[in-house]
């Protein structure tokens, strides 16, 4: 079960309504749907649905297992405070409001035909087919070997690409271009374009500046990241708040949005605030990034990074104001291994051909060759085909291979749907 699948069933009633109840036996009539969210916040918003003799207008989120809504953290995320309804799989645990309301929950489960599932789960398995996966045993590993090591340096290329048009608006500016691109990969996705944003209006210099002060790192990282607007009575936010006030009008800065920045549908110890804490301890200790992870870097100093953590006050919070229990709150070990990936191989790369080191060339690929193999659906896609991704190098190399051969069908360009095609 997923919750793509809930969603597509919720959009198109795809289950049996006679009798729809709330988990404390209320009626419920769904009146109207909802519009579903692919971004940030509940999963359908503008439904209309009648509970008992009431007609509600709100949001309806969906979840496999209710208590996901804890999960999450909804509780404490202000896009949440206008759901109505809950729909779950399973319900293992009661869901409040942030007012202590109980939310209307009703159960899916019990109530989508068989069949349907199992078209589903067929659909599915045909969808993640690989074309040519009936072949795959004639051609020999060394031929896939050597077309999946050309893919690598493909995609090491078409990064470089990416990399140039930074370097040309930072006019040629080594430390910043790194910058940018480190803050973009530090966004992880859900928040890549806010963390790209910010690094666009924070010169790199002002930080190093201040490297040996963590209080002033954090104040520029929030203020810029202009999630110091609010008015929190925090003492530290307060602090936060008057230092970046002074360094704002010293540098000349300028704030991009707060409303940027997603909280929802991301764990808390994946939120914003934990992030920019955890990229000014690392600019703390490191100093100037690109130096550290570029110019003079050792595939052996990525063993420093795991000691990136938060700072003091973020180790007892997850957004201001509220205060948690205290945890250590350390970069974890795939988020370093995707930032050596996506960040610093490609730089080190780029840096070489634009230099001319073949040094930091082979460094880039001998980082993939030692990094441990990605593990998403492409890959899993390929070890149900007996095609294993045993580094980050083969990782890479076949996440390029679907993403720019097998999702476009182009067999007749690719080595191994040649070497099929020729015996």
């Amino acid at each position: 079960m997923s919750e793509d699948f809930l969603h597509y069933i919720w959009k198109h009633k795809l289950f049996n309504l006679h009798n729809l109840r709330t988990e404390d036996e209320q009626e419920v009539m769904i009146l109207q749907e909802g519009f579903h969210n692919h971004n940030s916040g509940p999963d359908f918003s503008n439904a209309k649905i009648q509970i008992g003799d009431l007609i509600w207008a709100g949001n309806v989120e969906i979840h496999i297992n209710s208590s996901d809504w804890f999960a999450h953290n909804h509780q404490e995320d202000p896009l949440y405070q206008k759901t109505i309804l809950h729909v779950v799989w399973v319900n293992n645990k009661p869901v409040s409001d942030h007012l202590g309301n109980i939310i209307p929950t009703i159960i899916l489960k019990g109530r989508v035909s068989n069949s349907l599932i199992s078209k589903f789960d067929h659909l599915i398995l045909n969808r993640n087919k690989i074309m040519c996966s009936d072949s795959l045993h004639t051609v020999n590993d060394f031929e896939i070997s050597n077309w999946l090591g050309r893919l690598l340096i493909e995609r090491l290329e078409r990064k470089v690409l990416e990399l140039q048009e930074i370097y040309q608006v930072t006019k040629n500016n080594w430390e910043q271009t790194f910058f940018i691109s480190f803050c973009k990969n530090f966004g992880f996705k859900t928040n890549a374009e806010p963390m790209l944003a910010l690094s666009r209006n924070l010169n790199f210099i002002i930080l190093l500046k201040n490297k040996d002060d963590l209080f002033k790192l954090e104040s520029l990282l929030f203020g810029v990241a202009g999630l110091l607007d609010g008015d929190f009575k925090d003492e530290y936010f307060t602090q936060l708040k008057k230092e970046f006030t002074h360094q704002k009008s010293k540098y000349g800065l300028q704030c991009i949005p707060s409303d940027l920045w997603k909280f929802g549908k991301i764990r808390p110890i994946g939120f914003p605030t934990l992030r920019l804490s955890q990229l000014a301890h690392l600019i703390h200790m490191q100093g100037n990034l690109f130096d550290s992870f570029v110019r003079e870097f050792k595939i052996e100093s990525n063993k420093d990074i795991p000691k990136v953590n938060v700072s003091s006050y973020w180790e007892t919070h997850y957004t201001f104001d509220k205060e948690s229990k205290f945890k250590k709150k350390p970069l974890g070990t795939k988020s370093i291994e995707n930032l050596l990936i996506n960040t610093v191989s490609p730089m080190l790369f780029f840096y070489g051909k634009e230099i001319g080191s073949i040094h930091h060339q082979e460094l880039a690929i001998d980082l993939l060759e030692k990094l441990p193999a990605e593990n998403n659906f492409i890959l899993r896609n390929w070890s149900q085909n007996n095609i294993f991704a045993e580094s980050a190098s083969d990782s890479q190399s076949l996440i390029e291979l679907t993403n720019r051969f097998c999702t476009l069908k182009k067999c007749l360009n690719c080595g191994i749907g040649k070497q099929i095609l020729n015996k």
